[in-house]
């Protein structure tokens, strides 16, 4: 995904979901409904034709391997699919 093809809080709910943490949780720490986070998971899932949640996790990982993308490290700890997620969305 190039930058300017999701916004900011679609970056957001991708990593953060990807971090392992539930709708429910995101929607508290992003200050947007749980709706909203479905919806944005929605259009993510559009933009790379996923059928499923699963399926954008593994089309993104693929996609990212594919690119030449290694997962980056940084300040905060993640796990390793937030990392890999993190190459694709700056």
């Amino acid at each position: 995904m190039r930058s300017g093809l999701i916004s900011r809080t679609q970056q957001q709910v991708i990593l953060l979901l990807a971090a392992g943490y539930t709708d429910e949780a995101v929607s508290n720490r992003l200050d947007i409904s749980s709706r909203t986070v479905q919806r944005h998971v929605s259009r993510t899932m559009t933009l790379v034709g996923a059928r499923s949640r699963l399926e954008l996790g593994i089309l993104l990982a693929s996609r990212a391997q594919s690119w030449g993308m290694r997962a980056r490290a940084g300040k905060q700890r993640r796990g390793r699919r937030a990392a890999v997620i993190g190459t694709l969305v700056p």
